[in-house]
This record gives C-alpha cells, structure tokens and sequence, in this order.
C-alpha cells in the first residue's frame, strides 16, 4: 500500500521458480500438489512435496537438454496427469523454454476436435518437441500429421537419469522472457498465442492473492483442464505463488462423478475451488440428495465462477440445494478473467453475496443503456457483477464507435490495463504490440462494478437493435426437447437482405415430441422474453454445435456452418422419423 492506501505492485521476485527457491529453504516437506483419484468410496490422494518437485523437474531438464532444445524454442504439453505437467512445465521454465499446454489425447469429447486443435496450435508455434503421456496415443490421435516433431513420453520422469543431478531445478529466468503460450479458446475464430512473460505472470498471481486474500492456509480443489488459463493460472501457479496445496482432480473424473468435486471439498477441508458456471448447473442436475447427506461444505470460503456467463438461476439453484451441506451463498464468487490478461482481472469482494443487476432488455436494446427495470417482469434482464479490477489493474468501458469513455451504465467495450496484460500474441510484429487490452467484450459500470453483457462478435443487431446473444438463448433452455445450454442465436441475412434473428437449437431426438411443437414453443418464448420474431430455427441432433475447450459455444463457426447449409437437421435423423411416424400413428388411433 502506499500513503493513499493503494496497492502498488512491486514485485519482489521475478518468476515463479524464484518463488518456489524461496519456499524449498523454508520448507522442502511443504505438499505443492495432490492428484486426485475419485472412488466410489472416497478419494484417493496422491500428495507431492516441494522435494519431490525439485528432482522430477531436474529429470525434465535432463530429458530436454537431450532432447537437444534451445532457449527459446517451444515445447507442447499434452498432459493430464497433474504431476507430469508440473515437473515439466517448470523444467520449460527453468530452462528458458517456452510451455505451450494443449489437451491431452483422449481429454476432449471429440478426435476431429482434439485433431483440429492440435493442428492450429502446431502449426503456429512450431514446436522444438512434444511431451505425451504415451506416444502410441499421440500418432493415433494425429496420424503422421506431425512426423518431423520429436516425441517424449512424460513417463520417461520416472527412469533413473543419473546426469539429471547436474542440473539445478529452479533457475530463475528474466522477467520478460517468455514463460508459455496460452491459446485462445477460438470462440469467436481461430485460436491465437497469447505470449505470457515470467513477469505477466508474478503480477496476476500477486493481484489474484490480494484480492481473493490468499494465504498458506487456504487449500485449493480443482478439476479444471491444466491446459486453460482457469485451470492453469487461477488453480495451479497462483496457489503456488500463495504457498497453498493445490489438490487437482482430472475433468473426466468430474463430468463421470460430479459429486467427487465436492466430496474432494470436503475431505480435504478445501476452502478455495473454481468451476465455470456449467459445473454448478452439473452438480444441481446430477447429485442426487442422497450423495449430499453428510457433506459438510462449510470450509468452502470461495467458490469462484467464471469462463462463461454467470446466471443467476444457476448460482440460485446450487446455493438452495447444497444448503443442507452448509455451503454459504456468500461464497459464490463471479469472477472475470481471460488470456490476454494472464487470467484474472476483476474479483468481487470475499464475504459479500454476489450482485446482480435489473435492468431493462428495451432500454438496453434502443439505446445501449443498462438500466434499472421497474420491477422483476419479463422486460427485466439480470445481469451478475464480476466486482471491481484486481490491484494494480484498470478497467475502462469504451464506445466501440469512436473510443470515447462510457458513462455510468452505458454499454460499451471492455479494457483493460496493467501489468499482467500481454501485450502481443505469438508470431506478431513489434509494432502490433499493445499498451492495453481491448477485450472484445461489452460491459458497464455501476457503482464501481462491472456488469459484463455479450461479447461484442457476438451481439445480435436487428432492426438497428442490440440484443444478447446469450439472454435469447436461455429463453428456450427449459422447453421439453430442447438441449439446455446446446442454443445458439445469431443475426443472418433475411430474405430481404437485412439482419434476421436464427436459431439453432440442439433436440433430443429420443423425446417423442413433433419438431414443429418445439419450434413452435422456440418462437413463442423468444417473442415473450424479447418481443424478436425468430425468422429461422434450425433443430439439430446432438453434437452440432461446438464448443471450445473451455466450453463457450463457437457461435461464429455456427453461424458460418448454417449460413452454408452445413448443418445436419434433427428431422433427417432415422431414429427421429420412427419416433414421429410412431406419435403420427398413436393419433390416428
């Protein structure tokens, strides 16, 4: 704090290898790390201590150095296991490399999306070698895509290297070399690396400890992928940096036993875990009462949510149903981050309960001001506060027509300043290079809150009228038939060549319900929620539309697939005909 009583960020280390020196001299038996292994019964815990760290990450060097990789060059992480990407990520470190984390072969629901990521992210970062869990996995989830690239199996950690010795574990590295790339989800187009620096990242885990008052007795869960900043940043390194344990669980493990997250909470008395707002939606559908009796949620003191917008049905629903397990509504903690600031970059105020605000969906559509409805009705839209800039950090909200700066409660674009921004994303020229952070993001301020609406690619025009592409979506979550979360709204060109609503809508194809019910049931919520009439509805089978790998519906490649006529339709299905032949058949009757 200085005189005033703001923070100032004055870095006392540069990076976290200097961080984790620190803590081996204090105390080499400090656990860094639990992997986690949900039974029916409980959960296995795999513990790693600070001097177990040191000698798998001088085995990683080792490897590396073998390997014959230069300073500088880029290695791709495709790990799960918590261990192994630890020791080789600070081997990355330690040795002036560049970490490049991806999923795992296997981690994501799709080959063809895993494949697609892969080839992006390969392409562009031109790897030196690549760290698997098994190399047969690896050629066959990308075939001889990328024969010229060595592989290293990360097992190889557990053979005796006996030149590792010579290799010191944590050598710090200058503040502005560059740490890892962390690719973009490709939301809104194809991923980019964002480069963070040693010093990128010192700054977000300082600004993330002092506004979430981090300290070494709090206790981290996570089953958050390693290769998302979420996961990565918000979970692993800033834990680090506070000196907490980090207890980490794989997403698999979650998606198949939603309960082990919780259950891993309270075993190991966690008092910090994180979860995009899916995971919540997760454990309110798939839990049942039964699970929850004994669990005892109490220590939970942040529940941080973040990645994708925050509902506040969602955040409702979980507070109500794990009330009897003790979990406090003042734990929820809507968050805002992205990669281009390292993670984190607004945090609310621990303790407080979350805030949401009304505001008026004509008001905001006609002339881009969020302001208060009159009362709770259909008109009403609510939007969560993510709280106010970390320290050290600026946000400001800008017209995305002239730059100028938004009053109260006009809507506009979201940026951001401060250490902890990138500022340039892999392979550009110094020149692109950027002073702050132009997020992409639509937001405004009240009370000194931010209030995040849509991103700003994707804001549904019509009639000279703004609409949010996520508050149409969620209009028709609820309708039988329908996929929840599986909706995607967007402008097209209409017939007359001006902007037209479209929506495409994912179905469950074993509900025997008539297609034209549903779409009929699609435009009569969608007029009732925004007064919009919908003039195409698109009802396709599971698995249409796509995600990115932290979950934000890829609305633009959506747009761009329906738009071409690539999309299949729910009704071609044999399955769906059958079903309908079969209702068609009962009315006769």
């Amino acid at each position: 704090m200085d005189r005033t009583g703001s923070w100032v960020y004055r870095p006392s280390v540069n990076s976290i290898l200097a961080v984790l020196c620190r803590q081996l001299a204090e105390n080499p038996a400090r656990i860094v790390l639990n992997s986690l292994r949900p039974r029916r019964t409980g959960i296995d815990v795999r513990p790693l201590v600070l001097g177990e760290v040191v000698v798998l990450v001088q085995r990683a060097r080792a490897l590396l150095a073998a390997a014959g990789v230069h300073s500088g060059d880029r290695v791709i992480l495709s790990l799960s296991d918590p261990r192994d990407f630890l020791a080789w990520i600070l081997g990355c470190f330690s040795s002036g490399l560049t970490a490049v984390p991806i999923p795992a072969p296997g981690e994501m629901s799709m080959p063809a999306a895993f494949l697609d990521r892969a080839r992006s992210v390969v392409g562009d970062c031109r790897p030196a070698v690549v760290i698997v869990p098994s190399r047969k996995s690896w050629v066959a989830a990308v075939g001889e895509l990328f024969a010229g690239v060595p592989v290293l199996e990360s097992a190889l950690l557990e053979t005796a290297v006996p030149e590792a010795e010579r290799f010191a574990a944590f050598v710090d590295q200058p503040p502005s070399v560059t740490a890892f790339l962390q690719y973009t989800s490709g939301s809104t187009g194809s991923p980019k690396g964002v480069v963070i620096t040693h010093d990128n990242l010192i700054a977000n885990c300082e600004a993330a400890r002092v506004a979430a008052r981090f300290t070494p007795e709090d206790h981290m869960v996570s089953w958050l992928p390693l290769h998302h900043d979420m996961g990565l940043v918000g979970a692993l390194m800033t834990s680090i940096y506070a000196g907490m344990t980090t207890s980490i669980m794989t997403p698999l493990s979650f998606l198949g036993r939603p309960i082990s997250w919780l259950r891993a909470i309270h075993e190991l008395r966690a008092t910090i875990s994180v979860s995009p707002t899916f995971g919540y939606q997760l454990c309110v559908q798939k839990i049942p009462p039964l699970q929850i009796s004994g669990l005892d949620l109490s220590c939970w003191r942040l529940a941080f949510v973040g990645a994708e917008p925050v509902t506040r049905p969602v955040l409702a629903a979980f507070a109500d149903r794990f009330s009897s397990a003790r979990f406090s509504p003042r734990a929820l903690f809507p968050v805002y981050g992205l990669a281009e600031a390292t993670l984190s970059a607004t945090f609310p105020t621990p303790g407080e309960f979350p805030h949401f605000d009304p505001i008026d969906r004509t008001r905001l559509a006609e002339d881009g001001k969020a302001m208060p409805g009159a009362d709770p009705s259909k008109s009403t839209m609510w939007i969560a506060s993510v709280g106010k800039p970390v320290p050290g950090h600026t946000v400001q909200i800008v017209s995305p027509d002239n730059g100028s700066e938004c009053e109260e409660r006009e809507v506009g674009e979201v940026v951001f300043s401060g250490p902890s921004i990138s500022t340039h994303y892999f392979g550009q020229s110094p020149e692109d290079r950027r002073p702050r952070l132009h997020t992409g993001d639509l937001g405004y301020i009240a009370e000194g809150r931010l209030y995040l609406v849509d991103r700003l690619k994707d804001l549904v025009i019509v009639g000279g009228q703004n609409y949010v592409s996520s508050d149409i979506e969620s209009a028709i979550y609820d309708i039988p038939g329908v996929r929840s979360g599986m909706v995607v709204a967007f402008a097209t060109s209409g017939a007359d060549a001006t902007e037209a609503l479209a929506i495409v809508a994912e179905v469950d194809t074993r509900l025997q319900r008539n297609l034209r019910d549903i779409e009929d049931d699609i435009r009569e919520q969608i007029q009732r929620r925004t007064g919009l009439v919908a003039s195409s509805i698109h009802m396709a089978p599971k698995g249409t539309i796509e995600k990115t790998t932290s979950g934000k519906l890829r609305r633009a490649e959506c747009r761009k697939k329906f738009e071409s006529g690539q999309l299949p339709k729910a009704a071609d299905l044999p399955r769906n005909t059958s079903n309908e032949r079969g209702r068609q058949d009962a009315q006769a009757n």
